[in-house]
Formats: structure tokens, sequence, C-alpha cells
């Protein structure tokens, strides 16, 4: 249904900089439905969490991305 075994597949084969791009372009798929939540609920905050993907695109290409807990910690606070 949603071809998890194909994705899960072609993300091991892939450097983790580019699994991050992979990721980011989720989250921007994903991102009005947060905004839509966060705005609903008053809950998060949908420019931080802007600004943090914001972040990790100026720095896809650099070696920085692949130190990412920091932006994974802060991410988790933003989500339900």
């Amino acid at each position: 249904m949603y071809f998890i075994e194909q994705i899960t597949t072609l993300l091991d084969g892939l450097e983790s900089p580019l699994v991050a791009v992979y990721f980011l372009c989720c989250s921007e798929r994903l991102f009005p439905m947060y905004k839509a939540f966060s705005r609903k609920n008053n809950w998060g905050n949908e420019q931080h969490l802007r600004k943090i993907m914001n972040i990790l695109w100026e720095n896809v290409n650099s070696e920085a991305i692949l130190s990412y807990e920091e932006f994974v910690n802060d991410i988790n606070k933003q989500i339900p």
C-alpha cells in the first residue's frame, strides 16, 4: 500500500545527506498539515519548525547535516 519495502530499500542504499534530503522533502509535503494542526489546536510553533527546516536545507551539502541530533531533539519538541 505505502511501498514501505521499496522505500526502505532505496533509503538503505543512500548516503546520509541524501537520506536527509528525502526526509526534508517529506517534511515539506507535510508542513501545511502541521500548520493547520498547530493553528487549530493552538499547539506547536510552525515558525520555529520552518526555521529548522530552512537551516537543514541551507546545509544539505555540508558535513553539518550529518550531525543532526540537536535538530532532531528540537523537532521532537515541535510535534505532538
